[in-house]
């Protein structure tokens, strides 16, 4: 449905444009006059009636020379110039004979060019004369030789007289012309300009009608079974008991909202507030909740986009999609009961690699969560002046060879998940947060920026920031298995956060290998970091590779992909893979890679955990 719905816009798009050209042929056409169009206003033909005249006795046609009669299949008497003169047809073409002598009549430039002068009664005189044999654009209603002779008045008319018979056969000005362009764009016979049933209106007829069809298909799929719940209005006086279920909360929480309300509207107002992006627009999908099978709505467009099918199946749904139809149970992703509004300060800010900025957050209060916990930043309506932010000179030239427009402006506020790099405590009440810069894509050079990442790359010291959470269930499970964790760019921050907490919060002596990839040496961080922990943890080691090839790279280490590094370099070896928990974090074409690896060694769905930057609905293994 949703390929239909694509080609459906497309088409209508198309034929649009062609309906608008109708219209715009139309109405040109019908603001012309038809005298001017014609040439009638200025033909003296037109505007006369015929006169009598004086002649010579006229030969009978039995009189005249044999030779133009051989072959002839009609004789006509009309007249020319003021003298009577049979025409004579034959099937290789016409002749003229004079009716008083049976003389040849020639229709040579000079008669051509005073038939004309006879017939316009315009202002102008003749400047041109030429002939033709074959008909053009402006003679293809005509067939046989003519005459085109050209006329100097401010209508540039153009009178064509047959080369065989004398007669006008057209009166072509500049009204014409623009009559002629318009009805070629009107009837889309744009080489003869002649065929009103033309394939390309016949294909254009049959698209439209095909776009009926499938316009009142697709509205049927906009609708929804509440949509024709007409006493719904009538239960939005009453209220229905909401059951929360978050894992991390012992008991349940039960709420009263107002039926027929928007689900995740109605939870924020009563403090219970969902992770979101968007802010309920249905495009994040981190505001997905499960609910009781027995109460499942069908999944609409941006559900089935959103949440994997096998979590449909499981009873997930986008709080910001559903409306609060009757009293129901919902599971809600752990932690999110205990998310809360936080207030925090600009304490530290430097830059980590060309694109990664590190900040740390000075909270208010002291706060309570889970290493690989996200919190929702809060992203004010702003304009940032990209070109002023504090780049270091070492990293200018990586930014400077990616064109992207110097502001950044977004007129509503928005929220952006960001997980911390640090574990609770580890800088008393901080916040250690890992932004990448987001320019636009390679194929889009002149789209904006990423609007969140980069007004928190515009942040100094001292500036005051809002975020909520704690928010996500991508901790480390509390098991004696081996951890392997697998990352890449802004990643990192979760990943670190985690290997730090278990080995200096905690001090695990679970066996942990971590596995990070980066396109080039100047894209790694906190190297020092995870040097001093492989130095002093001799359960803990760490390998970095390097996907690209540049030319300056002097890198030594492993090349590749990080997920075929690690599968190359030791997960085939590995003697018990199912004695293994897996943490994925980092970009989505490497995080995909990574669960398709996985997948195809026989990794059960529960000993992974991912997190996929909050883009989708976030670790739900």
């Amino acid at each position: 449905m949703g390929f239909l719905k694509r080609l459906h816009r497309w088409v209508a798009l198309l034929i649009g444009l062609q309906v608008l050209l109708w219209l715009v042929s139309g109405l040109a056409m019908s603001l012309l006059e038809p005298e001017q169009v014609s040439g009638e206003r200025w033909a003296r033909q037109a505007r006369q009636a015929p006169q009598p005249f004086q002649h010579d006795p006229l030969l009978e046609p039995v009189d005249l020379p044999a030779e133009p009669l051989r072959g002839a299949i009609g004789v006509r008497l009309r007249i020319l110039r003021g003298r009577p003169v049979y025409r004579i047809d034959r099937a290789d073409g016409v002749t003229l004979i004079d009716a008083t002598n049976g003389s040849l009549v020639v229709i040579d430039q000079s008669v051509a060019e005073r038939l004309a002068r006879e017939d316009f009664t315009g202002d102008g005189q003749v400047v041109s004369t030429e002939s033709g044999l074959a008909p053009d654009m402006e003679t293809r209603d005509s067939t046989g030789p003519y005459w085109r002779v050209d006329f100097s008045d401010r209508a540039h008319t153009s009178l064509y007289v047959s080369a065989s018979t004398g007669e006008i056969l057209e009166r072509r000005n500049r009204h014409w012309r623009v009559f002629d362009f318009f009805w070629m764009l009107h009837i889309m016979d744009y080489a003869g300009r002649q065929d009103f049933n033309h394939p390309l209106i016949v294909v254009v007829a049959l698209t439209a009608i095909w776009l009926g069809i499938s316009g009142f298909l697709l509205l049927f799929s906009s609708f929804r079974r509440r949509d024709f719940d007409f006493l719904r209005p009538l239960r939005q006086r009453h209220e229905a008991l909401i059951t929360l279920i978050d894992p991390a909360v012992s008991t349940p929480h039960q709420v009263r909202l107002t039926q027929g309300g928007n689900l995740f509207l109605c939870l924020a107002a009563r403090d219970v507030t969902l992770p979101s992006n968007c802010g309920g627009g249905g495009t994040c999908g981190l505001c997905a909740v499960q609910m009781e099978s027995s109460e499942l709505s069908v999944p609409n467009r941006s559900e089935k986009d959103l949440i994997p099918g096998r979590l449909l199946d499981e009873g997930f749904r986008l709080a910001c999609q559903q409306e609060v139809e009757h009293s129901l149970t919902l599971r809600l992703a752990e932690g999110t009961m205990a998310a809360e509004e936080i207030a925090a300060t600009v304490r530290q800010t430097r830059y980590v690699t060309p694109f990664i900025k590190e900040i740390l957050l000075a909270t208010d209060r002291p706060l309570t969560y889970a290493a690989g916990s996200y919190f929702q930043l809060e992203i004010p309506a702003h304009e940032i002046d990209i070109e002023l932010v504090d780049l270091p000179d070492a990293y200018r030239r990586d930014r400077e060879a990616l064109p992207y427009p110097p502001t950044s402006r977004s007129v509503t506020p928005l929220r952006r998940a960001y997980s911390p790099a640090n574990y609770p405590g580890e800088f008393d009440d901080g916040l250690l947060l890992n932004v990448r810069f987001q320019p636009p894509p390679a194929d889009r050079p002149g789209a904006p920026v990423g609007l969140g990442s980069a007004w928190v790359h515009a942040l100094t010291v001292g500036d005051r920031v809002r975020l909520s959470g704690p928010f996500g269930n991508f901790h480390a499970q509390d098991t004696p298995r081996e951890m392997v964790f697998i990352g890449g760019g802004a990643g990192m921050a979760p990943l670190r956060a985690i290997i730090t907490d278990q080995l200096v919060h905690r001090s695990s002596r679970r066996t942990i290998s971590f596995w990070y990839g980066v396109r080039n040496h100047r894209e790694l961080f906190y190297r020092e970091v995870f040097d001093q922990l492989a130095r002093e943890h001799e359960n803990f080691h760490w390998t970095v590779a390097v996907s690209g090839q540049e030319a300056e790279d002097r890198w030594q280490g492993p090349r590749g992909f990080i997920h075929q590094v690690v599968l190359e370099s030791y997960l085939e070896t590995h003697p018990n893979l199912h004695d293994c928990e897996f943490y994925v974090c980092g970009p989505p074409a490497m995080l995909m890679a990574t669960l398709e690896m996985l997948s195809e060694l026989g990794i059960p769905p529960d000993a992974i955990r991912y997190d996929d930057f909050g883009g989708q609905l976030r670790s739900r293994r």
